[in-house]
């Protein structure tokens, strides 16, 4: 069973706003981890790089300003890979040649190591 969500231009983009700024990501992390595994067995996390905000990502493939910032998405794959029904991770509308300067490129790599490395830590 999969769960997809998406953050940007959806009713869950309007509850980030109004909650994850408040309580920080963190809490909002772990709290809708804790709520989706009372649904599935296994989770896979897909991070689309149009969740950025163009002013950190300014080559990301959808134009969008009031999203989420590198730190703060750091920070979700962190914790998301660091959860115990998390196997796996993909990157999507990561394009380098959309990027002169390879900062998409070099975002997707330290997204991968996070997740890499609090993957390798719950074992």
């Amino acid at each position: 069973m999969g769960i997809k969500c998406k953050i940007r231009g959806s009713i869950a983009s309007q509850l980030y706003d109004l909650i994850s700024r408040k309580e920080g990501i963190s809490a909002t992390v772990e709290r809708a981890l804790d709520d989706l595994a009372k649904k599935v067995d296994v989770m896979y996390l897909t991070v689309d790089m149009d969740v950025l905000d163009s002013a950190y990502i300014p080559k990301v493939p959808a134009k969008n300003t009031e999203l989420i910032r590198t730190d703060e998405l750091f920070e979700c794959v962190y914790i998301t890979g660091s959860y115990s029904l998390v196997q796996a991770i993909d990157m999507v509308c990561l394009d380098s040649l959309r990027n002169k300067s390879s900062i998409t490129i070099k975002t997707g790599i330290h997204i991968f190591s996070k997740f890499s490395i609090s993957f390798v830590r719950k074992t």
